[in-house]
């Protein structure tokens, strides 16, 4: 039994795009990339890498420098320390918050509860530091600095 083989016919692209109805200029090439349409090569208009190096290590001194100028914006678990520090009975959670605000230590951010935050905060510090935490608790929901930390 002989096998037959099937004529097939292949196509060139000037005759796949006479079909289509586009003339293609003789001797030119699709371009494959923006950069090669343009008449550059990609290894032509690569930067050489020291220069890259160069300009990210300008841009990272430069954040360095604006991050220095800048004095860093106190947490409200910090600012509730400080103002703790000054009152010896000890103060409640709503309490503080509102004492930090009045004295500018801290602004409220878009949370509705900041004292909830706070009294979380605290109770962490005092289960994760132990002894060595600037809170404790005098009795439940006041608490009282301890003198120790900042």
């Amino acid at each position: 039994m002989a096998t037959t083989k099937k004529a097939t016919k292949k196509t060139t692209t000037s005759a796949k795009t006479k079909a289509a109805g586009k003339p293609k200029a003789a001797g030119k090439q699709r371009a494959s990339s923006p950069r090669a349409a343009k008449g550059g090569t990609k290894a032509a208009t690569k930067r050489p890498a020291a220069k890259d190096a160069t300009r990210a290590n300008v841009g990272a001194q430069k954040a360095k420098a604006a991050k220095a100028a800048e004095p860093k914006r106190l947490s409200l678990l910090d600012a509730a320390a400080q103002v703790l520090a000054g009152h010896k009975d000890g103060l409640r959670s709503r309490e503080m918050v509102t004492l930090v605000i009045d004295k500018g230590l801290w602004t409220p951010g878009a949370g509705k509860t900041p004292h909830a935050s706070l009294y979380a905060a605290i109770i962490r510090e005092i289960s994760a530091k132990g002894k060595d935490a600037r809170f404790a608790k005098a009795e439940r929901g006041l608490f009282v600095h301890t003198g120790k930390g900042a």
